[in-house]
């Protein structure tokens, strides 16, 4: 008995094999990179602003002082404190909507109602960058003015890294 196979089956197998291997790399580059909202830097709509925390991780290059450092380990304390809920609650928001996806690429669902399903997520996230605008100002009021000036050219190099 000989087994026959025609172009529409070698076909079919050399697109299947493309087809999971872009699967497969789509769900690799997306666990490789980190959530945008946790990106130490953001510049969406208000400018560069780190989490109080990158002070701190770059205190030896700025050369802060021990009152600066205690003061900013204080703001990214309380910033920490502030942004857990909201975090939690954003992780449960991307939760429901990556559900959601999935349930709505079975259904052909149209791309408004998908769009409306993320607007919980997109609030959150948007809570969350004010927050972080708002202790990176409330960090670079605790630093002398030349670690402020350092500081904001420190953190507008790491946006560009970041972009890159």
């Amino acid at each position: 008995m000989r087994l026959r196979i025609g172009y529409g089956t070698v076909i079919a197998l050399i697109l299947a094999v493309m087809l999971a291997g872009a699967m497969l790399y789509r769900q690799r580059t997306q666990a490789s990179r980190p959530p945008v909202v946790e990106r130490q830097v953001l510049g969406a709509g208000g400018g560069i602003a780190p989490v109080p925390e990158f002070l701190l991780q770059h205190g030896d290059e700025l050369r802060l002082t021990s009152l600066e450092i205690r003061r900013v380990r204080k703001l990214a304390t309380s910033y920490r404190h502030d942004v857990a809920p909201v975090q939690v609650r954003l992780a449960a928001a991307a939760g429901r909507y990556r559900s959601y996806l999935d349930r709505a690429g079975k259904d052909g669902e149209r791309a408004g109602r998908v769009a409306a399903a993320g607007a919980e997520m997109s609030r959150l996230s948007r809570v969350i960058a004010a927050t972080r605008r708002s202790y990176w100002r409330q960090a670079l009021a605790q630093l002398s003015p030349p670690h402020q000036t350092q500081a904001r050219a420190l953190a507008a190099r790491a946006k560009i890294q970041d972009l890159q």
